[in-house]
């Protein structure tokens, strides 16, 4: 696989095989989980990688770094942030390509780590989801849920005039928006909130050229804008895999449960947001290949998409952990790193992830702009 070179934009592209994953793929051997990475104490980790391909572990409560090395722990954890943000509750982080500074996401406001300084940026104007940094600067993707005294404006039938960028990022001491034009739902506006706010349920990471990916995590719909905010690119693979339960259903259990528990729903609307989130964690390598690391409903595989080839392909992974994960390309291989850090951090030699056997998705779509 190549790791150097220049990505060509190919139009539409239709991809058909099997329905049915193949046996062939990565043995279990191949995923090799790096010693001493699990915490058993809790809190979250997440890998990076700088421009060079070193990679580092940043693993929260308390925040720390640690330069990982051929598949091993490479020296002593260094303590970051110093007491602001020792043992805040990270939903999301980020490093920019020089390793000096950290991006994360707290709830519903992001920091920023130099060293042992930290300081907390102005609060976005919509719910975060996720943060990444881009080109030097801070990026958070946003969902339609406003933050502060601001409220979404209603008008017809249940629909919301108001509709947020899809991610925004930091300059000049303020937040403003990146990817401005958010796709419709439904054609007239945000008609089912629940709806919207499962497909906002983005995750942000940087590719070549300071470009930007958006992922829709239960849509498996992943786009690539310019750094100006334009859309470059869309990647989107057939929903059939990824079966709903009943979304009335649920919302109902979920009223009746709330009732049951006493709160009194005067005025308040309640809805269940219901699916399998497919796209768990990816990374775009230096050469512009994209990894993703996927959900295919009864176990993990890793997709990825060769720009050179215009193709996206798919390889079984066998990894135990499920759920929002990290992946970073280093020098060695690729890292995954669970969220949750009770669990370990995983290494794939470039070598072994060449020679899996890879397969062409069904149904796989590529759009340029």
């Amino acid at each position: 696989m190549r790791r150097l070179g220049v990505a060509a934009l190919i139009s539409t592209v239709m991809i058909g095989i099997p329905a049915t994953l193949p046996a062939k793929g990565l043995k279990p051997s191949a995923v090799r989980e790096i010693a001493g990475t699990r915490n058993a104490g809790g809190g979250m980790h997440f890998v990076f990688a700088d421009r060079k391909g070193h990679v580092s572990l940043l693993a929260t409560q308390p925040l720390r770094l640690t330069l990982l090395k051929d598949g091993r722990l490479a020296g002593a954890a260094a303590a970051l942030g110093g007491p602001r943000v020792a043992t805040v509750f990270v939903r999301d982080a980020a490093m920019d390509a020089y390793a000096d500074r950290f991006a994360l996401l707290t709830g519903r406001d992001v920091w920023v780590v130099e060293g042992d300084r930290a300081w907390q940026l102005p609060r976005l104007p919509w719910m975060p989801t996720a943060v990444s940094e881009v080109g030097g600067e801070v990026v958070a993707a946003v969902m339609p849920m406003r933050v502060g005294p601001q409220t979404m404006t209603k008008g017809g039938e249940g629909t919301f005039d108001t509709a947020p960028p899809l991610a925004m990022s930091f300059e000049n001491g303020e937040w403003t928006s990146l990817v401005e034009n958010r796709p419709a739902v439904g054609g007239k506006g945000v008609r089912d909130i629940a709806g919207v706010m499962k497909a906002s349920s983005v995750r942000v990471v940087p590719g070549r050229d300071d470009t930007l990916w958006v992922a829709e995590t239960y849509a498996y719909r992943i786009r690539r804008y310019s750094p100006a905010g334009r859309l470059v690119l869309t990647l989107s693979v057939n929903e059939k895999h990824a079966p709903q339960s009943s979304r009335a259903e649920a919302s109902n259990q979920l009223r009746a449960e709330l009732k049951s528990k006493g709160y009194v729903l005067k005025g308040a609307g309640v809805g269940a947001v219901t699916g399998r989130q497919v796209v768990e964690g990816l990374v775009a390598a230096p050469d512009g290949t994209l990894y993703v690391l996927v959900d295919t409903g009864d176990a993990r595989a890793l997709d990825r998409y060769d720009p050179v080839r215009s193709v996206i392909e798919r390889c079984p992974l066998h990894l135990k952990e499920s759920g929002r994960a990290s992946l970073a390309c280093g020098q060695d291989g690729l890292y995954i790193a669970p969220q949750a850090a009770e669990n370990p951090v995983y290494e794939i030699a470039w070598e072994t992830l060449d020679a899996a056997g890879w397969t062409r998705l069904s149904a796989a779509r590529i759009e340029s702009d």
